[in-house]
């Protein structure tokens, strides 16, 4: 991190970061190596090999630049942000010698195996910009109001951007009123918008050199896999792209209030109110591909609006005893 101080009346702060994480799941036996994972939900037994086998390698860069300009009862801040981030993935459900990697019996006489390949490196690349302004009109009210800008844009290994999302504006505002000359009381309340980041997990499914074969049968094929299949599906996600993918995001309220209690004790009461606003998932269409979109719209018209609401009420209560130790309980 770095501060300037641009004169008595603005500050210029810049930040970078790195991080770099490794995760690796492999099967530490002869048997979990070799040997199909058998779920059977008919007898409630499982048994065979553990075949989810993955190598996840993720570097994460995080810039971000920005102003705050002091101007009278005014405390402008203005900035923006880059962040990359870079999947290298191996992921493998297949046993060493070809075979399924997974099994399971649905019914008396219903197995069905899954083979899945992903071998491959993708990106995201995530702009962002923001402006916000707390004004202070008079001594006991300050008013916050601002906008920030994300976009998310998914890049495969050829360095072409495979999916974007533009539509990430977000207003928040919000005001803290103090209810006496001292401040021993205040009353406050926000409202945001906030998107949400595609995971990485998700990115390569969905735009990754991603193989995935589920085929069904009338008998168990373990253990050489030498029974016909009677059906199955192959996973294809060359039509996941969309032009007009919206960003997932949730609209969130709060109003509280919050007093002193004696010299060191602070309670407080809060409301929450959580909204969906849009969603993104991935699913049949009614001619049988397998499509990316927002549910309700677009390719995904035929499918409700997405729902989910959250509302709480927290009470906290705070302690601060002396400069080194900070109590703090709360219940929602």
């Amino acid at each position: 991190k770095a501060r300037r101080d641009m004169g008595d009346n603005a500050v210029l702060n810049f930040s970078v970061s790195r991080v770099e994480a490794n995760n690796e799941e492999r099967a530490a036996t002869e048997i979990g190596r070799t040997e199909v994972t058998y779920s059977d939900f008919y007898t409630s037994t499982l048994s065979g090999g553990m075949q989810m086998q993955f190598d996840h390698h993720t570097v994460r860069w995080a810039t971000e630049l920005s102003t705050t300009i002091f101007t009278g009862s005014h405390e402008l801040k203005v900035g923006a942000g880059y962040d990359h981030v870079a999947l290298d993935e191996e992921w493998m459900v297949q046993t060493p010698d070809g075979r399924p990697g997974l099994l399971y019996r649905d019914d008396e006489a219903f197995w069905r195996s899954i083979t899945l390949l992903n071998d491959f490196d993708i990106s995201h690349r995530l702009p962002s910009f923001f402006l916000q302004d707390s004004w202070r009109p008079f001594d006991r009210l300050r008013v916050n109001a601002g906008l920030r800008w994300d976009g998310i844009y998914i890049v495969n290994p050829e360095g072409d951007v495979v999916q974007s999302i533009n539509d990430g504006y977000q207003p928040r505002a919000g005001l803290t009123y103090r209810l006496d000359e001292g401040g021993s009381q205040k009353i406050y309340g926000s409202y945001g918008r906030f998107y949400e980041q595609i995971p990485m997990i998700a990115s390569s499914w969905f735009f990754g050199d991603f193989y995935q074969v589920d085929e069904y049968y009338d008998q168990n094929p373990l253990p050489d896999f030498n029974v016909d299949p009677t059906g199955g599906w192959v996973f294809d996600n060359a039509a996941l792209s969309s032009d007009n993918l919206k960003g997932q995001y949730v609209d969130e309220f709060t109003l509280g209030y919050e007093r002193e209690v004696g010299t060191s004790w602070k309670a407080g009461i809060r409301g929450i109110h959580r909204d969906l606003g849009e969603a993104i998932e991935n699913s049949f269409t009614p001619d049988g591909l397998v499509t990316l979109g927002n549910p309700g719209r677009g390719r995904l018209d035929y499918l409700a609006d997405p729902v989910r609401r959250y509302s709480a009420l927290e009470l906290s209560l705070e302690n601060t005893m002396g400069r080194k130790l900070h109590m703090a309980a709360y219940y929602v």
